[in-house]
């Protein structure tokens, strides 16, 4: 007797019947094809990095949309998108206990955004939208979502399964930025899960529609293929554009850290640093330069930097009269400001350096910013961070969670800075104007851009772009490479060199077309010589 007759005699008797394979496979086969596609798009990005599998994701996508609504059709999609997001945010988590609940919350979060994509394209197949477009166009928009809403979170897009692959990233200098290179790989893998389907369907295959698809994969990859070959040749990688060459060291040690941190281990990073400094500009002397910068990562001097307003005071007992309190507290920051530019001229470079700050007004009552200090006598400008971490440097509703709450006790309440500025940097004939960001701001798109242009319509245009980070909290995990990848879109947008000072990694100098030109590896205690050549 075969399967269906047992089934059959089960089903008159009373016996619950269980599923067969197909059964299991038909019930579950969005969670499935969720998990799939998420899969090939995990497997493209680092730490695998196959970089062409990312065509695969749209593709699986396409067969997603087109299969029978079912109640749960949402709802496996949202999990199959959920342990996308658990595996690639898991380093949310390290940095302490507590932060698992941030980690949590944000994977949920995220996978929030795949079933309302799926809404959107099938409400647009409804419209008879063609899919070739249904596909790509909504994925843009939520994508967009993703990367603004709560501060955005950027890392791991599939447009940086490309980021060592600079001949398909040329397309970010145009409008639209990171989005277009994501848009080639959209309409690239649905025409392809298009061509598939048309090449197996039961029907006769259609020679018309197969060619029309051949070509659109054509195109689009011609065009990115092209456009990338051109650009790359407009910054060869033997720079002979007339310009200055600047010599600039990226410092990075290699510790690992958890919350809270003690001042002992704060101590050990900054003499580390104070080290690597040394090394770097004993370095310059022998190989006969002079080093135009050193550059400390995000956090990693170890002092705070202490300024006052006008009439502005550090706290002190009630009784010391006023004017008296402004004026010790002016010698204060006199003396530290002396202390900065000891430490330029023993080390002969200017300094930019990682650091937290405490800005203390009339009323004595203190303002903290996580800041870039430049120090070049007589000169020390500050950056204070614009585009300030979730769970890191700010709790959403914190005013309404007591005081109890984990991550409202782990949090460092900073304030955002007001605008950017620019560090000058001159060296003999050398001129260069460099715009600092500090940490994730380097993941957003629109963030950089719009600091360029603000600058540029002040006549104060950057040369250069420079990240400092402190990764360190992450264990070297693949979020250090995700990290990295950002900051080489951000160099093909602006089409500008791009450094990244990273403490635990991955440090690197990337040119305007977006080539890694050097880079320490996740797990170097050393330094690295950029050498980006300015106009």
């Amino acid at each position: 007797m075969d399967d269906d007759g047992q089934g059959e005699q089960q089903a008159a008797a009373g016996t619950p019947v269980p599923p067969v394979p197909g059964q299991i496979l038909s019930r579950f086969a969005v969670f499935i094809l969720t998990f799939l596609a998420f899969l090939c798009h995990w497997l493209s990005v680092p730490p695998v990095g196959w970089f062409p599998v990312v065509f695969l994701t749209p593709v699986l996508w396409s067969v997603l949309c087109l299969l029978p609504s079912s109640r749960s059709y949402y709802r496996q999609a949202w999990l199959g998108a959920l342990c996308f997001w658990l595996l690639v945010t898991r380093w949310v988590g390290f940095p302490h206990p507590a932060t698992i609940l941030g980690y949590l919350a944000l994977s949920v979060y995220l996978a929030c955004y795949f079933p309302i994509y799926l809404l959107m394209v099938r409400r647009l197949l409804a419209w008879r939208i063609p899919l070739l477009l249904a596909v790509p166009v909504p994925f843009l928009c939520v994508e967009y979502l993703r990367k603004h809403i709560f501060g955005g979170f950027s890392f791991a897009s599939m447009e940086h399964a490309f980021y060592r692959h600079p001949i398909l990233i040329q397309l970010a200098d145009l409008p639209g930025g990171e989005y277009l290179v994501g848009l080639m790989i959209l309409l690239v893998g649905t025409a392809l899960g298009l061509l598939a389907r048309e090449m197996v369907s039961s029907q006769k295959t259609r020679p018309g529609i197969a060619f029309l698809l051949l070509c659109v994969i054509g195109s689009v990859l011609g065009v990115a293929l092209g456009y990338g070959y051109v650009r790359l040749h407009q910054w060869p990688v033997a720079e002979s554009e007339s310009g200055s060459r600047l010599h600039i060291a990226l410092l990075q040690d290699a510790t690992t850290f958890r919350f809270p941190v003690d001042s002992e281990t704060n101590l050990e990073i900054h003499r580390s640093y104070m080290a690597l400094s040394q090394k770097a500009s004993h370095f310059a002397a022998d190989n006969g330069f002079t080093l135009d910068l050193i550059v400390w990562p995000e956090g990693c001097f170890a002092a705070p930097h202490y300024d006052v307003t006008e009439d502005g005071f550090f706290p002190g007992p009630d009784e010391t009269p006023l004017a008296e309190r402004i004026r010790s507290s002016r010698e204060v920051v006199d003396r530290e400001r002396d202390d900065f530019f000891t430490l330029s001229r023993q080390l002969q470079s200017p300094l930019v350096l990682g650091i937290g700050s405490a800005i203390y007004d009339h009323r004595g009552e203190g303002a903290y910013y996580n800041s870039a200090l430049f120090v070049r006598e007589p000169d020390l400008l500050r950056y204070d961070k614009m585009h300030l971490v979730m769970f890191g440097e700010y709790l959403p509703f914190a005013d309404q969670l007591p005081d109890w709450f984990p991550l409202k006790t782990l949090c460092v309440s900073v304030r955002p800075g007001r605008e950017p500025v620019v560090f000058p940097l001159t060296s003999g004939e050398k001129r260069a104007r460099v715009l600092v960001n500090i940490c994730f701001e380097s993941s957003s798109s629109r963030f950089i851009r719009r600091q360029v242009q603000y600058l540029r319509a002040r006549n104060e245009e950057p040369d250069l772009l420079l990240n400092l980070s402190n990764d360190g909290w992450f264990r070297h995990c693949s979020q250090v490479d995700w990290h990295l990848a950002t900051c080489v879109f951000r160099a093909v947008e602006n089409r500008k060199p791009m450094l990244s000072a990273v403490h635990g990694g991955l440090s690197a100098w990337i040119d305007p077309a977006g080539r890694i030109r050097r880079q320490l590896d996740r797990r170097d205690t050393n330094f690295l010589i950029a050498e980006p050549c300015v106009k």
